[in-house]
């Protein structure tokens, strides 16, 4: 599914004074939305494209508001507080308006062009002294590619500079669409073999590797980020098997080791999904740095998280 109205987009989150995700100080803006269903995702609020209902066990009263608010009966009372039945569950906000504590939320909430750029143009003088500006991530930003290309033409005419986080898994044509006005392309590389990368996300990377060979020729700079997952990637086999990839292309600039963390994983709890990785540690920070040489000796310039 795709954004057809480029005036308004699902947001799930407007990050201020980052310092990851580009250059600089940056304004992240997440929308909602997702090809993939990556084992790790630290976002998984993200891959619905309307958002999804969140329901926070731990600041939840019991007191029951949000079942008389809901109009199709998706919410009842358990032992153990409230559950959602989510096939019945249109996203019509109403238990999320009566509940007091707001442990009842949609993941997203639409937003105009205007509200994104009043956020994104807030801390302009910030971008200046820094060489900072906007990234619109997600999920998978262009999978709204109508709002994420009007977004970003408002935020160059503005002055502001540009970045793009996105997995690849798109059709051409989107994302040439959108490539004159982002000054860095952050470009998500998971693993070269199509079918391990299947089974951790659910798709090829066949289209992938396919619009990254193109992009290479016309990017005006191309950053390759790796999530390196405990189990899938995390070999030197795996690592230097996208660092040859990398080295085919006709030009990148620099390649991200972002490491495995667990801190998006009290999230399943809250959409009532089983959580693939439970028990799986972090790499420690000595790990990571081997990785970045590994990957240095090999012969491309590398950064720990970008």
């Amino acid at each position: 599914m795709t954004s057809s109205d480029g005036a308004f987009g699902f947001v799930f989150n407007i990050q201020r004074y980052s310092l990851h995700d580009g250059p600089g100080i940056r304004t992240i803006v997440f929308l909602s939305g997702c090809p993939l269903s990556c084992s790790w995702c630290c976002n998984p609020e993200s891959q619905y494209f309307g958002g999804d209902l969140m329901h926070n066990d731990k600041t939840c009263l019991r007191c029951g508001r949000c079942i008389a608010a809901c109009p199709v009966g998706a919410v009842t009372m358990a032992s153990d507080g409230p559950v959602v039945d989510r096939e019945k569950c249109g996203l019509c906000g109403l238990c999320t308006d009566t509940c007091p504590p707001e442990a009842m939320r949609i993941s997203a909430r639409r937003m105009s062009l205007e509200q994104v750029m009043a956020a994104v143009l807030a801390d302009r003088p910030f971008y200046r002294r820094s060489g900072g500006g906007v990234t619109f991530s997600g999920g998978e930003p262009l999978v709204q590619a109508d709002f994420v290309r009007a977004g970003l033409r408002a935020s160059k005419e503005a002055g502001v500079g540009t970045a793009l986080e996105t997995s690849g898994h798109v059709p051409w044509a989107t994302l040439e669409s959108v490539l004159p006005w982002v000054d860095h392309l952050l470009y998500d590389v998971k693993h070269v073999d199509p079918e391990v990368h299947r089974a951790y996300t659910g798709a090829s990377n066949t289209l992938i590797f396919d619009n990254l060979r193109k992009v290479a020729a016309i990017a005006r700079r191309l950053v390759i980020r790796v999530p390196v997952i405990p189990g899938f990637n995390d070999t030197p086999e795996a690592i230097s098997d996208i660092v040859h990839l990398a080295q085919s292309l006709d030009r990148v600039d620099e390649l991200h080791i972002l490491p495995y963390h667990r801190m998006g994983q009290a999230k399943y709890d809250q959409l009532d999904r089983a959580y693939s990785l439970k028990g799986v540690l972090p790499p420690s920070e000595d790990q990571a740095r081997e990785w970045a040489a590994m990957v240095e000796k090999l012969g491309l310039k590398c950064r720990i998280r970008g």
